[in-house]
């Protein structure tokens, strides 16, 4: 909870201290792509967190280390936006540097430390206590959000005069996050002597690498080592043989290796516009050559990556390399199976990219859209106006509600809690309408008459400017802006202890730091499309939304949710194996090979009875749904 109003109450004020020009003045699009790239990079550090936490340290050395990088990422921005310490090096260095980094890797290990502290395994009644659990898990998200869109926007916005005059604001905001994240990791030490700490294990993680590695270097049938994957080692010659090998379409290992390669390019090449703008200063004209060379080179690797993991990834039996007789059997089946549920949510993962990018706009072009509506509390002219980011209320307030009342009232009335899968297609159909909403309203908004006001003490009439993003306000009142973020609120519920259940309950123990870092990977590779949006659209994204065009955004995210909406309806789910399943295809895959000869020993039995009790340990009830 306290990590999450740290979190909120950082990147609430951050798009309009970027954009301000009495702080960074960068201008709205390059204000909008930077808070996408921060939680681009928060999420994407979650990997190594994970892998830390899974294998190396353990997740309370890795939660208590994390914390600590968070207060010092925190106390930098907070000194470097104090007016006369103005710094924007030393801003973005804590930003993307101890906060993002202790932020990622407190993220990924949160959640599974808390699911750890449950015997699911010994009781059903603790098992029952633990999916409830991951809804308190992000019931207490969302009060931590309610407390940093609420008084923290606030006190971000205008400051609290006498005692934090605004141009202390944006100082106040950051040093109250800084406070905030010392108080968890006080909180989180008092209660250390309590913690069930599971130790880090290796085996799962090296079991799982092993039977990808043997996958993607040995085709299906044969007990030999592929001649693709040993030709990339040969300089011009490896090239020639990949080229002939991929006109003949490469085996399913291969794809799976490639398509990794592409998501891991266009990461890096995401990076490469800010770094351009931040750290080596290019001017401004070479500056959105390079920005729309990247937008377009990073939506060639995103489509490549699609193409190469979407299909070998909804029913991945090419892991269980079946060799030609039993001598040359060199899998480990637990490895194949624990590689199996993992690589099996990764369709879901990818149709998720684009939920999270789309719920994104409401901390960017969503809050900029609402600042040039009618802000006041009444209709004089000199009324106090609300500041844009607390209208941001609404998502945590909508989450509060909804969450008791799907436990409590909807799921029994409907004979249960539904399957995963049909949380998340009803989560984001709801992402959809909040999307499409948002594109007509703009529209609709532009067209509005701007609110009049006297500008002197004669009769001479201009616009009423918002006291937040100092643009002209229409004559709309905010309130429209409601609906979509109570509808992106709704999915949210749905789709986020879905997630929570499935990178926990439905993977082996010793990754799911790793699942949920995939998981968090969505998150970050869903920034990074939005923030490639904003910069293909960074045109018509001006200052005064007037002369622009929002919605342009609004509609390619409206576009991608409908894509992904069709594919995880008609593809994903009805393809997507429960755990029972998943344990009855290894074991028929293992008992007959593709010369249907059988090749399991006895080793291999006792490897799969060690799985079925694991299986029933993260078996999850499933009810008429």
């Amino acid at each position: 909870l306290v990590e999450r109003i740290a979190f909120y109450g950082n990147r609430q004020g951050l798009n309009n201290f970027l954009k301000q020009p009495a702080y960074l003045g960068m201008g709205t699009a390059v204000a909008v792509s930077l808070t996408s790239l921060t939680t681009q990079l928060y999420y994407g550090w979650g990997l190594v967190g994970a892998f830390l936490g899974d294998v190396i340290l353990g997740r309370f050395a890795v939660l208590l280390v994390s914390e600590v990088l968070c207060v010092v990422g925190l106390a930098g921005m907070a000194t470097a936006s104090y007016p006369s310490l103005l710094s924007r090096f030393f801003f973005f260095a804590s930003l993307f540097g101890p906060f993002s980094i202790g932020g990622g890797a407190l993220k990924s290990n949160l959640s599974t430390f808390g699911g750890d502290q449950f015997a699911a395994s010994q009781s059903p009644r603790q098992a029952a206590a633990q999916k409830r659990f991951f809804s308190g898990f992000f019931w207490a998200i969302n009060i931590g959000a309610m407390v940093a869109y609420g008084p923290l926007s606030r006190l971000t916005a205008t400051g609290m005069p006498p005692l934090v005059p605004p141009s202390h604001s944006y100082f106040a905001g950051f040093a109250l996050s800084a406070a905030a994240m010392l108080l968890a990791l006080v909180i989180f030490l008092s209660g250390s002597r309590y913690y069930r700490d599971q130790k880090p294990d290796m085996s799962a993680l090296r079991r799982c690498i092993n039977a990808v590695r043997i996958a993607v270097t040995t085709p299906a049938g044969s007990g030999r080592e592929c001649l693709w994957w040993r030709t990339l080692g040969l300089g011009w010659r490896g090239v020639s043989g990949v080229l002939r090998t991929l006109a003949v379409l490469p085996p399913p290992g291969v794809r799976f290796f490639l398509g990794l390669a592409c998501c891991a390019l266009a990461f890096l090449v995401s990076l490469a516009h800010p770094i351009a703008h931040l750290v080596l200063a290019v001017p401004g004209g070479a500056l959105q050559e390079l920005a729309q060379a990247s937008v377009l080179l990073c939506g060639i690797l995103l489509v490549a990556a699609v193409l190469l993991l979407f299909p070998v990834t909804l029913r991945p039996v090419w892991l269980a390399v079946g060799p030609s007789s039993a001598q040359e059997s060199c899998q480990d089946p637990r490895g194949v199976k624990d590689a199996y549920d993992m690589v099996r949510c990764l369709p879901t993962a990818m149709v998720l990219t684009a939920m999270w990018a789309a719920q994104g706009f409401g901390d960017g072009i969503n809050q900029n859209i609402l600042q040039q509506t009618d802000m006041r509390l009444w209709s004089a002219c000199d009324a106090q106006q609300i500041p844009g980011p607390m209208i941001s209320l609404l998502d945590p307030l909508v989450c509060l509600a909804s969450i008791p009342v799907l436990e409590s009232k909807v799921y029994p009335m409907c004979g249960g809690r539904p399957p995963i899968m049909t949380r998340i297609t009803y989560g984001i159909a709801c992402a959809l309408a909040s999307v499409s909403y948002t594109c007509f309203f703009e529209q609709y908004r532009k067209s509005a008459p701007v609110i009049q006001c006297p500008t002197g003490p004669g009769s001479e009439m201009g616009p009423l400017l918002g006291d937040t993003g100092a643009q002209p306000l229409s004559q709309i009142s905010f309130m429209w802006m409601a609906p979509p973020y109570m509808l992106m609120s709704i999915g949210q519920s749905l789709i986020s202890p879905a997630c929570y259940e499935l990178y926990y309950c439905e993977v082996a123990a010793g990754l799911r730091s790793m699942c949920f870092a995939v998981n968090m990977l969505t998150w970050s590779f869903g920034a990074m499309l939005e923030s490639l949006i904003y910069r293909f659209w960074a045109h018509d994204i001006t200052n005064d939304l007037n002369n622009g065009h929002a919605e342009f955004p609004q509609f390619t995210a409206a576009a991608l949710l409908a894509v992904a909406l069709t594919a995880h309806v008609n593809i994903v789910a009805p393809r997507f194996q429960s755990l029972e399943e998943t344990s009855v295809t290894m074991r028929s895959l293992f008992t007959q090979g593709p010369e249907q000869e059988p090749f399991l020993d006895g080793q291999d039995n006792e490897a799969f009875a060690e799985a079925d009790e694991d299986l029933t340990s993260r078996k999850s009830p499933r009810g008429p749904w």
